[in-house]
């Protein structure tokens, strides 16, 4: 048994008795006597097991003690190594005099042994009903935690008393002031200190305006500010990215705060979401800061009720004050669904500016001409795009359901330009939603940085949605006996999507030497164990799954193969597997339908990064009417770099009809890849 929950009844149990043979005990006596008479665990420090474990029986015949019950040596803060002095007292209740042998055990927080306590004496002479002194001095040089136990040795007698110390670093002086915008101390502000090199932040409510500190030297800090002022407006403040090298203090006077004053120049858009905020990048990790959530405001002409005091000076690109808001044209209902404008703004400065506001115009963005087309009727869909803020991904900014449409729909959005880039990403949703669960199809693009008066098009929920390969590495590899494949079979044809989604009937099998050794029915897989191998073995990977109506109309079955070889790797090493895949990325309407007539299929072959530079052999493509039933060639040739067309003819007598297609590739190293989509796309 461990841990306080078991401790604490057994110490009160212990406790209890003592008290019943001594009632003339204060508690201060009774804590003595059980420290004092406890029994060693295994000298791991008093910070982990105080002086020992309890002995009840020790702690009532025994009649010497310790005061105090435990020494604290302080918290000492270097350059301040001067030795430090507790004086130790035993006392003696017995009607004889008792020698003990003194000796000091200690552990500094590692675990390791230390020596940073001494004592004044090897031994003590303690009479009968008296007392006995001894010195025991701690020498504070390395900094850290260091804990151990004077043990004092006698006839039959034990008395363990813990000793503990705490050596910090130098520091020096923080102070922060807060001051609100009618000349007070501000009553209510949130602070967050920053330690940038440890990548940590300690939070602090301040009350009356100023709190001190004292925090390590040398380092380098960020502090960011949120003040409640009288009137109800919230005020933001920061000092980015300073070195404490001395005493500071850090001032924040709402009387020289300028609103934050956001808004679109369009006149029918409002605030549908957004956020403000003051961040501070740290490498491997997510931004620490502080933000102010603009919920209260949604459905608002504009950001007000926010003030900001801009800073003296410009920090580095680690350090961004934001302004990241939403804006689009609500209904009489007060949703933003089916707007025919939505904009994406994300304003960020390594500083706080004179007029910490944002205000575009519109020739100052980039603009986006998006299409959502239908995979089935009466869906809705939704487009996100999450700024990344210098090329880190803010993952807590929300995904929420912000701006339904109706698919297909169509609409201009409009995006800030220069040091923010977007991550897209487009959801289907399910009618009715299940739940939690109403996603169809979840779609992720590629983080895109617009130039300012940039025009472009974008096109969502897109078909031919097939198998590929992850994109965004080397995601598919083989390490010892383990491999990993990172493919799907429910992609878009762009090339650097992904998707998640709901399928159903899938299977997945792998072969090793035209044998089986992995198969399931259950889910698509990521992970196989394979057998150990000197010499290379022929591998293929089949998978397949079904997609339900209630879904889409499209890419009803997919199945996919997967040919490579590979042996077992030098341990440690991971061996990128040469898989290749082909995206199909035909131009189709809303509908996701072509026309009859001549129909150009582009093709564009997939690797990951890391897989061997080699050539395409062959690669085919064939088209069906009739969901694979037969099948008619279509003609391919190379159109640019790694891309390739397929060139077919839809007959009048397809309209109405579906075109499923079947590829093959083949590269020069023997590697290949097949795969079968039923109804890819519709013939209007």
């Amino acid at each position: 048994m461990s841990g306080t929950s078991m401790a604490t009844p057994h110490v009160a149990g212990a406790a209890a008795i003592v008290a019943g043979l001594h009632p003339g005990w204060t508690a201060e006596r009774i804590k003595a006597s059980l420290m004092a008479s406890t029994v060693p665990g295994g000298e791991l420090g008093a910070y982990i097991q105080g002086s020992g474990r309890v002995d009840v029986a020790r702690a009532v015949a025994q009649q010497v003690t310790a005061e105090p019950a435990s020494l604290s040596m302080g918290d000492i803060e270097l350059p301040d190594t001067a030795p430090k002095e507790r004086t130790l007292t035993y006392r003696n209740d017995g009607d004889a005099p008792v020698r003990l042998e003194l000796s000091v055990v200690a552990k500094d927080g590692h675990g390791e042994s230390a020596a940073p306590f001494t004592l004044g004496a090897d031994a003590v002479e303690v009479p009968a009903r008296g007392t006995a002194q001894v010195t025991v001095t701690a020498r504070p040089g390395e900094t850290g935690t260091f804990s151990g136990t004077v043990i004092a040795r006698g006839a039959d007698v034990s008395v363990r008393t813990g000793i503990g110390m705490r050596v910090e670093p130098e520091k020096q002086g923080l102070g922060l002031r807060f001051t609100g915008s009618d000349g007070q101390p501000a009553q209510v502000a949130f602070a967050g200190v920053i330690d940038v090199e440890a990548g940590e932040q300690t939070n602090y409510d301040v009350s009356g305006g100023s709190l001190d500190l004292r925090l390590l030297k040398d380092r380098r800090y960020t502090v960011v500010t949120l003040m409640a002022d009288h009137d109800g407006t919230i005020v933001m403040a920061a000092e980015p990215e300073f070195t404490l090298d001395g005493d500071r203090t850090v001032t924040a006077d709402a009387r020289h705060a300028k609103p934050v004053d956001v808004r679109t120049e369009e006149p029918t858009a409002r605030l549908a979401i957004g956020m403000l905020g003051m961040l501070q990048l740290v490498d491997g990790k997510q931004p620490l800061g502080v933000d102010v959530d603009l919920a209260g405001l949604w459905g608002a002409e504009r950001v007000e009720g926010v003030k900001a005091i801009p800073t003296a000076g410009t920090a580095s690109k680690k350090f961004a004050y934001y302004r990241w808001t939403q804006w689009a044209k609500p209904t009489a209902e007060g949703t933003y669904d089916a707007s025919p404008y939505f904009y994406h703004l994300m304003k960020a400065e390594p500083r706080i500016p004179a007029d910490p506001g944002y205000r575009p115009r519109r020739r100052d963005l980039a603009e986006v001409t998006s299409t959502y087309a239908a995979q089935q009727d009466g869906k809705t869909g939704e487009h996100m795009a999450l700024p990344v803020l210098y090329g880190t991904e803010l993952a807590w900014m929300p995904y929420v359901h912000v701006a339904h449409v109706p698919l297909p729909f169509s609409r201009t959005e409009y995006y800030t330009p220069g040091d923010t880039g977007w991550y897209p990403s487009f959801a289907q949703y399910k009618l009715p939603p299940e739940g939690i669960d109403d996603l169809d199809q979840f779609f992720f693009g590629r983080t895109t940085v617009y130039r300012a008066g940039q025009k472009s098009t974008q096109r969502w929920n897109g078909a031919v949605f097939g198998a590929a390969l992850d994109p965004g590495g080397d995601l598919t590899w083989r390490e010892e006996n383990m491999m990993q494949f990172a493919v799907s079979l429910f992609d878009d044809g762009k090339a650097d999507r992904y998707s998640i989604g709901n399928y159903k009937a899938p299977q997945a099998k792998l072969y090793r030497d035209g044998k089986e050794i992995y198969g399931t029915s259950d889910y698509l897989p990521g992970w196989i164990d394979v057998p150990a191998e000197r010499k290379e073995s022929e591998y293929r990977l089949t998978m397949s799954a079904d997609r339900d109506a209630s879904m889409t109309k499209l890419s009803t079955r997919v199945s996919a193969e997967w040919r490579f070889r590979s042996k077992t790797p030098a341990a440690g090493e991971r061996q990128i597997l040469p898989l290749l895949a082909v995206k199909i990325d035909p131009e189709l309407d809303e509908q996701n339908r072509a026309g009859v007539g001549p129909m150009r299929i582009p093709l564009r072959v997939q690797r990951q990064d890391g897989s061997p530079g080699l050539k395409l052999r062959t690669l085919t493509a064939e088209v069906s009417y009739d969901d694979g039933r037969t099948w008619l060639p279509a003609l391919v040739h190379p159109s640019g770099k790694d891309g390739w067309s397929a060139q077919t003819w839809h007959p009048a007598w397809a309209r109405g009809k579906f075109v499923s297609l079947r590829v093959k590739a083949v590269d020069t190293g023997g590697n290949a890849f097949s795969q079968t989509v039923v109804r890819a796309y519709g013939i209007k």
